[in-house]
């Protein structure tokens, strides 16, 4: 019977699990739990059966999440060595200066649709902020007459993305395209770890990662083109 409470209480907490993850031309959902939870250690798949198991030997267990290029969750792993593990973003974990940038999908607000690896040759900026509330427009005027001084001299592709639904259209909709505009972006948030607003990253014609920016701290994309 404790068993059958527990796999109830299953059923219904990693319910929310339950992805739509969307992809160029179609889509498809996770709607089994069973098909996201595996485990850290085999990366076999957890049974509800199991799943009951965990939740009565480690309460408020946690997971950790693994997103795809698409900032959808991918799978989650729980891992019995560290049933408790931090999920706070880590700096540490972030895309790595002089390496390959992870590959990324984006739709933007206009319904283009952008994959870093067909961007190979042109440079690329990513400017991160969770929402436009409170939003510096000065910097990002800088940002956007940094952008057009670039596109004068080499071909770049300009992306803001932002974690919610949010009404970019009314603030933002000048800088387009200019400026791709992407709603609804947390999963890249947790993908590449940020953990300061707004993060800035610009990515090389070979997809190398050489500045970052942060903060208030000034995005001169003109000193990396010369």
């Amino acid at each position: 019977m404790k068993y059958l409470v527990a796999f109830i209480f299953f059923a219904i907490a990693f319910s929310s699990f339950a992805q739509e993850v969307k992809k160029e031309g179609y889509s498809y959902k996770n709607t089994h739990i069973e098909n996201i939870l595996y485990w850290k250690t085999t990366d076999q798949l957890v049974t509800l059966e199991e799943m009951a198991k965990i939740s009565e030997e480690f309460p408020k267990f946690t997971v950790e999440a693994v997103y795809n290029k698409y900032g959808q969750v991918e799978k989650y792993y729980f891992d019995p060595n560290n049933p408790y593990v931090s999920t706070t973003r880590k700096v540490e974990l972030q895309p790595k200066m002089e390496e390959e940038f992870p590959e990324f999908f984006f739709e933007t607000l206009n319904g283009e649709k952008f994959d870093k690896e067909n961007m190979k040759g042109k440079w690329i900026l990513l400017y991160f902020r969770h929402s436009i509330r409170n939003m510096n427009s000065k910097q990002f005027e800088e940002i956007h007459t940094e952008v057009l001084e670039a596109k004068k001299v080499t071909e770049i592709e300009a992306f803001a993305v932002f974690s919610y639904d949010e009404n970019l259209e009314s603030l933002l909709g000048a800088y387009q395209p200019d400026i791709h505009l992407v709603n609804n972006g947390v999963g890249f948030f947790q993908l590449f770890q940020l953990v300061a607003m707004p993060t800035s990253f610009l990515i090389n014609p070979e997809g190398i990662l050489v500045a970052k920016f942060q903060g208030m701290e000034k995005v001169q994309i003109l000193d990396y083109l010369k």
